[in-house]
């Protein structure tokens, strides 16, 4: 979780429970899957999710318990939040063929039945100004967007009175837009956004919505009141942030209009019994073999030996020419102290800098990146501890000085310093701070 958008367990509780309630007034078969992530207290959530499938009676594969078990959490920590194609792949093919064999839920679980409304922007009442009403689709959605201008005001209806707003569905967009104005993927989806104004009588809150179709929780407690209304926020503050919208970072743009498709209402629900959620976090929640299709897993184990097969060629095809070069720079050192500029070239700075240059030129070289860049730090370290004369003493000294001007040193310079604050968003900054050095030197990375 993003330091900045750590929700409280209380929150997430309520919105797991709504949603298992939900899929359990489907009356038909329902599959969850467990994913492998070990960051923070991730073993919290997914005892949530174990807990309400267990008791409303849903089937259940535990990708994260079969690492474990298996010992090969590295192997899943290494694909980040996002598992590997290729073996999600073998796990549809397992889930279709098991179809049939899959468990309906218990019957007769007591429910709330909680009330949603889910209110179009169209549907409320226009205080000022105007509102635009946009379509837009890719290749899985299509949706009607509501815009709000700078200067509109939207109330909500006197009969949503008493209402929890617990989320915004929106889309923003740059339809209609200046041609100019073009968001290419998705660090800079993140980094542009739009901010609203939520205000009753009691509370006003700052909201930041993304530059992509999704859905933003409410935090706090917002009930419908007569004097409910929505608005653009004129300042760049916001006071609920959302993890997808990185709004702390310096480069983060806010733009002056929203494009909402709805809002989210449900009855004021009571205070739910609480998890000890300490608790939650160190054991594990037991599944009935019933409910329980772990063991359609495909065998991991044997994939990960073909994974490995291929990375190694993959790695040893990249690196091939960066360890020639490699060698060539031993050689010259070994022949003399070392000229300036063959040393400064053997800086790491400038040997990261060149290594992403040459591979963000093609899809492929920017999957081999992350080997490229292992590869080149193992080796600098094991060159960390020649001894050599002073650079001021070396005879193309001034020359020297002049590489560390250069697009590649500067721009692996700016790669190390951002890498180490990756946790606090470093990696986006650097891809902006490359975009400015590209700028700067007039050369396509």
């Amino acid at each position: 979780m993003e330091p900045y958008h750590k929700l409280p367990f209380k929150l997430i509780n309520r919105d797991l429970k709504l949603h298992y309630e939900n899929l359990y007034s489907l009356n038909t078969k329902i599959l969850i899957l467990i994913l492998p992530l070990w960051r923070g207290e991730c073993n919290i959530i997914d005892n949530l999710h174990k807990h309400y499938a267990s008791h409303f009676g849903f089937n259940i594969i535990d990708i994260k318990k079969y690492y474990e078990n298996n010992k090969i959490s590295d192997f899943g920590k290494s694909y980040g939040v996002h598992q590997a194609a290729s073996l999600m792949r073998e796990i549809g093919k397992n889930i279709i063929k098991n179809l049939n064999n899959f468990s309906y839920p218990k019957k007769d679980i007591k429910t709330k039945n909680t009330k949603f409304e889910i209110v179009k922007p169209s549907e409320m009442k226009l205080i000022k100004g105007d509102l635009e009403e946009i379509n837009i689709s890719n290749s899985m959605f299509n949706e009607t967007c509501y815009r709000l201008n700078k200067d509109t005001i939207l109330q909500f209806d006197e009969r949503y009175k008493g209402l929890k707003l617990i989320g915004i569905h929106s889309w923003l967009n740059d339809k209609n837009l200046s041609p100019d104005f073009n968001v290419k993927n998705f660090i800079e989806c993140r980094m542009n956004y739009s901010s609203i104004i939520l205000e009753n009588k009691d509370i006003n809150i700052s909201k930041g919505l993304p530059f992509m179709n999704m859905f933003i929780e409410i935090q706090k407690n917002f009930i419908i009141d007569e004097k409910s209304i929505v608005k653009i926020n004129y300042e760049d503050f916001v006071s609920e942030i959302h993890h997808i919208t990185t709004v702390w970072l310096e480069n983060a743009k806010c733009h002056k209009y929203a494009d909402i498709i709805a809002f989210f209402l449900i009855e004021n629900e009571e205070d739910e019994k609480n998890f000890n959620f300490d608790e939650l976090n160190t054991y594990s929640i037991l599944i009935d073999k019933k409910y329980d299709f772990t063991h359609i897993m495909p065998n991991i184990l044997l994939l990960i030996k073909d994974f490995n097969q291929y990375a190694q060629m993959v790695k040893n095809k990249a690196l091939k020419p960066l360890q020639d070069e490699n060698i060539k720079l031993k050689n010259e050192l070994s022949l003399c102290e070392g000229p300036a500029c063959t040393r400064v070239k053997n800086h790491l700075c400038y040997k990261f800098g060149k290594a992403i240059i040459i591979n963000s030129k093609s899809f492929m070289g920017l999957i081999r990146l992350p080997f490229v860049l292992s590869y080149i730090n193992e080796e600098h370290k094991k060159n960390l501890k020649i001894n050599l004369t002073p650079f001021e003493k070396c005879r193309d000294y001034k020359e020297s000085l002049k590489i560390k001007n250069y697009l590649s040193y500067k721009l692996g310079d700016s790669f190390i310093k951002h890498y180490k604050k990756w946790y606090k968003g470093g990696l986006i900054k650097f891809y902006f701070e490359a975009k400015r050095l590209e700028r700067e030197f007039k050369k396509p990375l």
